[in-house]
């Protein structure tokens, strides 16, 4: 037998017994799926957290540097620092706003405010 496999008799025996015979429904709570959600801000961070199907872990932005310009993708990802003055300020580029006569405003200005 492999010493390394998971599974086998013993475990098939023990969840039949535990669940079939005993019922018990605590066994499940310790089992379950991992999903990463990325892209978000805040506010939609807490809205996704606000539910109590899960367990959540979030990214700090404690550490997160807001003073410096980034380098980011199409879709809006952070790739990395930006070192030769290129990029964007992290802020949160509203859509209806971006697409109005007042997007270069909105962006100067948000730059000045960081």
């Amino acid at each position: 037998a492999n010493r390394f496999s998971i599974g086998g008799k013993r475990a098939n025996a023990f969840f039949k017994r535990v669940f079939a015979e005993y019922g018990d429904d605590s066994v499940i709570d310790n089992a379950g799926d991992h999903i990463a959600i990325e892209g978000v801000d805040q506010q939609e961070a807490k809205y996704i957290e606000h539910g109590r199907l899960a367990g959540y872990i979030e990214k700090s932005t404690r550490y997160v540097d807001f003073t410096s310009k980034y380098k980011i993708d199409a879709e809006g990802y952070i790739l990395e620092k930006s070192t030769g003055g290129d990029g964007s300020y992290l802020y949160k580029e509203y859509e209806p706003v971006m697409q109005s006569p007042l997007s270069g405003a909105y962006t100067q200005t948000m730059d000045l405010l960081v």
